[in-house]
């Protein structure tokens, strides 16, 4: 049996549910609300989300607490009211959704661990557990969002034991093709920050505030063995990629094999590239679809696509004006008149 606890501001138990033991989904069922509790899966708006959908747990009912005492603020922040009339509710913090297959409440995580990047909802928890598990030397991992020139990044912060590390460059390369091959694209970190240990809390919870400014300077070339442009075009595509991700900062090089949205890209960006790429190689936009710029995101394969589109160039059509002047009065009357060319 399985009951979601851990609230005491609603007396503990909300929900239950009893294991069959062929559960499959990949998330901790906790079942349906126990008598005269109700709970609602709401979005960052607070309205319903869709069945399957992903929302806030927020519970209400007769075991909802009245709040903190002496702190009015954090009271206002977790007790909302809602327009069903049955009293005020509590935010939870924690996501859930209604698995529409069994009609039972699945618990996903806590908000903190989910950050909205690049209009995708991305549990860090998921990166943080991957990248730990890429190597023996690493013990622990937190993942941020942090916004950089208007760009949001994900950045990783790795505490590793460096005695059983080769050597720190080494393993960054690692740690992003282990995420490449397990991850989609958007979730792969654009940083990863290398610490022996982390800044820690009395509690003995990673002080996240505490932990370093990530450094923007390394976007682009993530080692010092990075592939630089080898043709006229992957040049002039490096050029353009600067000039769209990095207009603020003094970066001269971007990797050929790195992916864009690694380097902080995102969809309208890349709309953006698509026509630009139209306008400064010449090419009819039909012949390169923006749907294979997404799925081959370096700038090397954008530079082959490119490449071949140039040899696939359709060939013009000269259109031939018509000179109505060399051409011969037929008839003339009232009503009509024709011309022969």
């Amino acid at each position: 049996m399985n009951a979601y606890d851990g609230p005491a501001e609603c007396t503990d138990r909300s929900t239950v549910y009893v294991f069959k033991g062929d559960e499959t989904s990949n998330y901790v069922p906790i079942g349906r609300p126990l008598s005269n509790t109700y709970v609602y899966l709401l979005d960052e708006f607070l309205q319903a989300v869709i069945p399957g959908q992903q929302g806030e747990i927020v519970i209400g009912g007769a075991g909802v607490f009245a709040g903190y005492a002496g702190d009015e603020d954090i009271t206002k922040k977790v007790l909302i009211e809602l327009n069903d009339g049955l009293g005020k509710c509590y935010r939870t913090g924690d996501f859930g959704r209604l698995n529409v297959s069994t009609g039972q409440l699945e618990y996903v995580c806590r908000r903190d661990n989910q950050v909205k990047l690049r209009g995708q909802r991305i549990e860090s928890s998921e990166i943080e557990s991957q990248i730990v598990s890429s190597h023996a030397c690493i013990s622990n991992c937190v993942v941020t969002k942090v916004t950089h020139t208007s760009l949001d990044h994900l950045v990783a912060y790795v505490q590793r034991q460096s005695n059983l590390c080769e050597n720190d460059e080494q393993l960054i390369e690692h740690i992003r093709s282990y995420c490449k091959e397990r991850l989609a694209s958007f979730m792969v970190p654009s940083l990863i920050m290398l610490l022996d240990q982390f800044p820690l809390l009395h509690s003995g919870k990673v002080n996240r505030h505490q932990l370093p400014a990530p450094n923007f300077s390394l976007l682009g070339s993530f080692n010092h063995h990075i592939q630089m442009p080898r043709t006229d075009i992957e040049r002039k595509l490096a050029a353009l990629w600067i000039e769209t991700l990095y207009s603020d900062d003094k970066i001269n090089n971007i990797d050929i094999n790195t992916s864009f949205f690694s380097l902080g890209g995102n969809s309208l960006m890349l709309m953006k590239l698509h026509f630009e790429y139209g306008i400064k190689f010449n090419i009819d936009l039909e012949l390169l679809p923006i749907s294979q710029m997404f799925h081959a995101s370096t700038i090397a394969e954008h530079a082959h696509f490119i490449e071949q589109t140039e040899k696939a160039k359709r060939p013009q059509v000269l259109w031939h004006s018509l000179d109505i002047k060399s051409g011969k009065i037929l008839n003339c009357s009232k009503n009509s008149t024709s011309f022969e060319h």
